[in-house]
């Protein structure tokens, strides 16, 4: 699956990983842990000692879905993960190069994974997104999704960030 947007004359190009693709996942995944520490309940030191076949087993699971943002350039931009979350669908590792923030492609990620969500016939999307990090907050916002009242800490030694989950209700079609 690929999605074209033009957003506010930035061409962006969204599709669906594959396991020949792994690399890319790495590179953004590593990239986003290192940047941002704080807000993934993984850690840089865990992920980056990953060989390849977790990464290839990770872009091959049935029932999980890795995409990618890519600029016009074809350069990747952002990650996103939809995969199962209990009985309900969850939205994981959203992350966006802080180079390519404000142009909408974090937005355009978090639709993607709605769609995978509603087509794969979830009912609710749920997410985790710590207390401080105002940008996802505001954006998880725009796409309707509240808070649950459920809340928790990242694992030691950042247990000191504390995150709450939001909720998405899904409408889906009976066409």
């Amino acid at each position: 699956m690929a999605v074209i947007v033009l957003l506010a004359f930035v061409m962006l190009r969204i599709r669906r990983l594959s396991p020949d693709e792994w690399t890319i996942a790495k590179r953004l995944r590593l990239a986003a842990l290192e940047a941002n520490p704080d807000a993934f309940g993984a850690t840089l030191d865990e992920e980056a000692g990953y060989v390849e076949g977790k990464w290839r087993a990770r872009l091959a699971r049935s029932d999980c879905a890795t995409f990618v943002a890519f600029t016009g350039g074809d350069e990747p931009a952002g990650i996103i993960v939809g995969a199962p979350y209990g009985n309900k669908a969850g939205l994981f590792s959203m992350w966006v190069d802080a180079r390519h923030r404000g142009k909408g492609f974090g937005g355009a990620l978090v639709d993607v994974v709605i769609d995978w969500a509603k087509k794969n016939g979830y009912s609710e999307l749920l997410l985790d997104v710590a207390d401080n990090n105002q940008p996802a907050i505001a954006l998880y916002e725009s796409r309707g999704f509240a808070p649950t009242g459920a809340k928790g800490a990242l694992p030691a030694p950042r247990d000191n960030v504390t995150e709450h989950q939001r909720i998405l209700r899904l409408q889906t079609s009976w066409l």
